[in-house]
C-alpha cells in the first residue's frame, strides 16, 4: 500500500473516484515493458480473463489472448473463435489470424479441431490467401479424425476465387462418399456439388441434381443449403428461359440471406441477382446492388468478394457502353497465371476481351487470346463457352470467318449456366456468324437461344429486340433490323443498337436504299464514338466513305475535373438539383433509385470541388 501511495503522489496513478488508473497510456506501457516477460503474459492472461467475466466482448481482448494464450488453453481458444466471427465482418484477413492463433492453441486430440480447421479456410480463402488455406487443409486432411471432421474441412477447403469448378466437384464427391456424416453436412455438400455441376452443365443435364439439393435443404431446413441450391435452381430456371421466376427466386434469396451469419451464401445470392438484374436490362438497380457489395468488401477487407463484384462491374459498365470504365473496374483484379482456369477469371477475361476489341488496342487482345486458347481445352462448359465466345469474337473482328465458324461448333451451348449480360451478346455474334458463312450449325444455336429469350420477352423488352435483332440478321430483312435498332435505342444498352443500326445499314445497301443506309450508320457512328468504341467507330466511317460521306472521329480524353468531367447522368442530375429538386424528386424524375441519385451527386460535387447544394447553385450562376 505504501508503494501504490507513492505512485499516486508522484502522478503516475491518479484516482478518479472509482479506479485508480495510470496517467497516461505511455506510462502504463512502460511499466508493462518493465516487467519481465512471463509475469507480463501471466498479468495479461488473467486481465484477459477478468474481462470476459465482466462482460468484455472477445474481440476486445483477443490482443491479449494472442499474446499471452499457451497451448491448452481452452477459454483462450474459445473467446479467439467468437473475435475472429465477430471481426470477420470488418476486416477478414485479420479474423483468419485469430482463427490460426485458436487453432495453434487447441488440443490436437480435441473433438472440435476439424470444425476449427474448416472455419479457418474458410476465413484464409475469403481473404483470398489461397496457398495458406490449401497448406493448411492438406494437413489437416492428413489428419483427420472422423469423417465428420473430414466432410467439414472438404467443404470449405475449394475457393470459389481460387479454384476451378471441376477441383470443387472433387471435394464434394469424396466428402459426399464418407459415411457417419450429419444431415447438415450432407445436405450443404449436395447444395455445393449442384452449385459447381452448374458451372459445367450442357443443356440442363444436371438441373436434377439442384432440384435433389433444394428437397434435402428444404427437408432439414438448413438454410446455407437451401440459399445455395435454390440460387443453383434459378440459374437453370434463367437458362431455359423462365427469368421472372429465377429473379423472384433470387429477391426472396437475398432477403434469406441477408437475416443470417452465412457470408459466402448472402454474398452469392447478391452476386447473382445483381447479374440478372444486368441480364434484363436494368443495369441502375444492378448498378446499386454492386456499390453495396464493393463497399461491404472494402470494409470487410474480403478480397474474394471484390474480385466478383469487381468483375460483375465490368459487366454492367460495359453493357451500359461505358467501355473505358469496363476496363477499368475488370484491371483492379489481375488475370491469374495460365495454370489457372476458375470461371470468375473467364468471366474478366470475356470483358476485357471486347474492351480490347473496340478500342482496337492488338498487343492487349493478342496476349488474352493466347489466353483463353490455353483455357479453353481443360476447363468446364462455362469456362469452354466463354473462351469459344471471345475467339469467334477475335476471329469475327479480324475476319478470319472459318475460324469463327470453328470456334463456335462442338457443343458449346449459347444460354449455359450461369447466364451474364454478354449471353446476348454471344447470340448476336452466332447469327452474324452464321448468316456470313451459311453455316447450320450456327443458325440452329442462334435459333435455339432465341427461342429461350420469346419465353421471357413480353416481361422484358431488351428481349424482345434482340430475338428481332436475331431474326433480322438470319433472314437478311433490313426492316426487320431497323425495327430492332429503334427498340434497342430506348434500351439501356446503346452498343447492342449501334450494333443493329450497323447492320441495318449493310442490308439497305444491298436494297439500294442508300438514304436511309446513312441514316442507320450515321446512328452507329454517333454511338460508337460517343461511347468510346473507337475501333467500332472507324470501321463504320470506312462504310460512310464508300458511300461518299466523310466523318471524322473528333475524340479528346475527358477530363479529370470540371464540368467537362460530368458525366451525360451527372450533368442532368446536377441540373435538377441546382435548380432547387431533392433527391427523391431527381429520382423519381429520372425513374432512378435513390441510392444512384446520391451517388451521382456525390461524384460530381467531388469532381467540381464542391461541398453542398449552395455552392453548386453559384457555379451554375
Amino acid at each position: 500500500m505504501s508503494a501504490l501511495a507513492e505512485t499516486v503522489r508522484a502522478d503516475l496513478l491518479i484516482d478518479d473516484g472509482e479506479y485508480l488508473r495510470f496517467r497516461h497510456d505511455l506510462l502504463r506501457e512502460a511499466t508493462r515493458q518493465s516487467l519481465p516477460q512471463s509475469l507480463r503474459r501471466a498479468m495479461e492472461r488473467q486481465s484477459a480473463s477478468i474481462m470476459l467475466r465482466t462482460g468484455a466482448a472477445p474481440a476486445e481482448v483477443a490482443t491479449q489472448l494472442v499474446r499471452s494464450a499457451t497451448p491448452g488453453d481452452t477459454e483462450a481458444v474459445n473467446a479467439l473463435r467468437q473475435a475472429a466471427q465477430a471481426v470477420s465482418s470488418s476486416d477478414v484477413s485479420a479474423a483468419a489470424d485469430l482463427s490460426k492463433r485458436a487453432l495453434d492453441l487447441m488440443p490436437a486430440n480435441d473433438s472440435d479441431r476439424g470444425r476449427l480447421v474448416a472455419e479457418t479456410v474458410g476465413l484464409l480463402n475469403r481473404a483470398s490467401r489461397y496457398a495458406e488455406s490449401e497448406e493448411l487443409a492438406v494437413e489437416a486432411l492428413s489428419e483427420a479424425a472422423s469423417p465428420e471432421e473430414e466432410a467439414e474441412i472438404r467443404l470449405r477447403v475449394p475457393a470459389l476465387g481460387g479454384h476451378s469448378s471441376q477441383r470443387r466437384l472433387q471435394e464434394n464427391r469424396r466428402a459426399l462418399e464418407l459415411r457417419e456424416i450429419n444431415e447438415v453436412t450432407r445436405a450443404r455438400h449436395l447444395a455445393w456439388l449442384a452449385y459447381n455441376l452448374m458451372w459445367d452443365d450442357r443443356d440442363g443435364q444436371y438441373r436434377v441434381a439442384a432440384e435433389e439439393a433444394v428437397a434435402a435443404a428444404e427437408s432439414i431446413g438448413d438454410l446455407e443449403s437451401k440459399i445455395i441450391a435454390n440460387l443453383t435452381l434459378a440459374s437453370f430456371d434463367c437458362a431455359d428461359g423462365y427469368v421472372v421466376r429465377a429473379l423472384g427466386t433470387l429477391e426472396e434469396l437475398c432477403a434469406l440471406g441477408g437475416t443470417s451469419d452465412l457470408p459466402v451464401a448472402h454474398f452469392l445470392a447478391a452476386i447473382y441477382y445483381g447479374n440478372l438484374l444486368a441480364l434484363v436490362g436494368r443495369l441502375e438497380d444492378a448498378a446499386e446492388q454492386i456499390t453495396a457489395g464493393i463497399e461491404r468488401a472494402r470494409r470487410e477487407h474480403n478480397e474474394l468478394m471484390r474480385g466478383v463484384w469487381a468483375t460483375l462491374d465490368g459487366m454492367v459498365h460495359l453493357a451500359a457502353g461505358l467501355v473505358t470504365a469496363a476496363r477499368g473496374a475488370v484491371e483492379s483484379m489481375p488475370l491469374p497465371d495460365r495454370t489457372g482456369s476458375a470461371e470468375l477469371y473467364m468471366s474478366r477475361m470475356a470483358v476485357l476481351v471486347q474492351v480490347a476489341i473496340s478500342t482496337d488496342d492488338r498487343k492487349f487482345l493478342q496476349q488474352l487470346v493466347a489466353y483463353a486458347q490455353d483455357a479453353y481445352s481443360n476447363g468446364s462448359s462455362m469456362v469452354r463457352r466463354t473462351t469459344a465466345y471471345v475467339l469467334a469474337l477475335a476471329a469475327w473482328h479480324r475476319g478470319d470467318l472459318h475460324d469463327a465458324v470453328r470456334w463456335f461448333g462442338g457443343d458449346i451451348s449459347l444460354f449455359g449456366t450461369p447466364i451474364t449480360p454478354q449471353a446476348l451478346d454471344h447470340v448476336i455474334l452466332c447469327a452474324r456468324v452464321a448468316s456470313a458463312a451459311g453455316d447450320a450449325g450456327c443458325r440452329a444455336r442462334a435459333l435455339h437461344a432465341i427461342q429461350r429469350l420469346q419465353r421471357a420477352e413480353t416481361a422484358f423488352p431488351l428481349f424482345a429486340a434482340v430475338a428481332e435483332y436475331v431474326r433480322g440478321i438470319l433472314e437478311g430483312d433490313a426492316q426487320r433490323l431497323v425495327a430492332a435498332a429503334e427498340a434497342l435505342h430506348s434500351s439501356s444498352r446503346p452498343l447492342l443498337y449501334a450494333a443493329a443500326a450497323e447492320d441495318a445499314a449493310g442490308l439497305l445497301v444491298l436494297a439500294h436504299r442508300k438514304d436511309e443506309a446513312l441514316d442507320q450508320f450515321n446512328a452507329a457512328f454517333d454511338t460508337y464514338t460517343r461511347l468510346e468504341a473507337l475501333a467500332d467507330a472507324r470501321r463504320v466511317g470506312r462504310e460512310l466513305r464508300r458511300l461518299g460521306v466523310e466523318r471524322r472521329i473528333v475524340s479528346r480524353p475527358r477530363a479529370r475535373t470540371g464540368w467537362d468531367s460530368l458525366t451525360d447522368s451527372e450533368l442532368k442530375v446536377v441540373n435538377l438539383v441546382a435548380q432547387g429538386a431533392t433527391n427523391r424528386a431527381v429520382a423519381d424524375q429520372l425513374h432512378l433509385s435513390l441510392h444512384t441519385v446520391k451517388t451521382h451527386v456525390h461524384n460530381a460535387f467531388a469532381k467540381l470541388g464542391i461541398s453542398s447544394r449552395s455552392q453548386l447553385a453559384q457555379l451554375m450562376r
